[in-house]
């Protein structure tokens, strides 16, 4: 019996289509009419365009780049992109400690409420490296918090004005993270991360809607976990307002007054006069 080893022959004794590889176009090639081309490009950036005044997503935008580092832009309408607008590959509390300190471990996920934000810690001088430092207190439903740290520029860029005027709670989701053990769990940033204030995912929805009904919509205190060196400063950290301190007082909540004062009024006895 005759044999062939042509694989046009076989494929076509076969009955299959034979795949032709489509030729790849450069940028720098590219013209106005040109339709069905293919082109072999990275996303070097992303973006979202939002109208000025509505702040609404109009389109999505993206720098492309080929082979040759030929950029160009390609931009989608909002309207006509049936994407989701996060995606999350979330890990729960307890997944967590098989990840810590992993050596080419996953990054992972993450997602709770925001119990505290530091203030920015900055160390080192201009004689040396200069390091800025903030830290995020993550709590789930359960009770557990882990620590999310931010560095330099995103530490710096972390805005409290808009955090303290959004609706509380705050939910925050965090990207690509690696899971750090030293003196307990924490969450450390890598060049890919990136976080999400109360984004608009199920679990930003679940999160406060249970919150709500734990918590019985008591206003939520800041509590700053790391001492000043100042001792003044330190003197007023985490004092508040007593009449603040009385409404955010929730079933299982516990701590302590310090009354500081500088007269006591002791009642005076009555007495008759023989």
């Amino acid at each position: 019996m005759a044999t062939t080893s042509n694989p046009q022959k076989i494929a076509e004794i076969k009955g299959k289509m034979i795949a032709v590889e489509p030729e790849v176009t450069s940028v720098a090639n590219l013209r106005p009419t040109d339709c069905n081309k293919t082109i072999e490009v990275i996303v070097y950036r992303k973006w979202t365009s939002k109208h000025v005044q509505t702040r609404q997503p109009t389109k999505f935008c993206c720098i492309l780049m080929d082979k040759q580092s030929t950029p160009i832009q390609a931009n989608m309408d909002v309207k006509d992109a049936d994407f989701p607008e996060h995606y999350f590959n979330l890990a729960s509390y307890n997944e967590l400690p098989a990840r810590a300190d992993v050596r080419n471990a996953t990054l992972i996920d993450y997602v709770g409420r925001i119990q505290a934000v530091s203030r920015i810690y900055t160390s080192g001088d201009v004689t040396s490296n200069r390091t800025h430092r903030r830290i995020i207190d993550i709590q789930n439903l359960s009770g557990n918090i882990i620590g999310l740290t931010l560095w330099h520029e995103m530490a710096l860029n972390f805005n409290m004005q808009e955090y303290e005027a959004m609706e509380k709670p705050v939910v925050i989701a965090v990207s690509s993270c690696w899971v750090r053990q030293f003196n307990g769990l924490q969450l450390s940033r890598t060049s890919a991360t990136h976080y999400y204030l109360s984004p608009n995912i199920p679990e930003t929805y679940h999160i406060k809607q249970q919150y709500q009904q734990l918590v019985d919509t008591k206003p939520i205190l800041n509590i700053d976990n790391q001492r000043y060196e100042d001792l003044e400063q330190e003197k007023n950290r985490n004092r508040f307002p007593l009449a603040l301190s009385l409404r955010s007082i929730h079933k299982t909540t516990s701590f302590v007054i310090l009354v500081t004062g500088c007269k006591v009024d002791t009642p005076r006895k009555q007495g008759r006069k023989a």
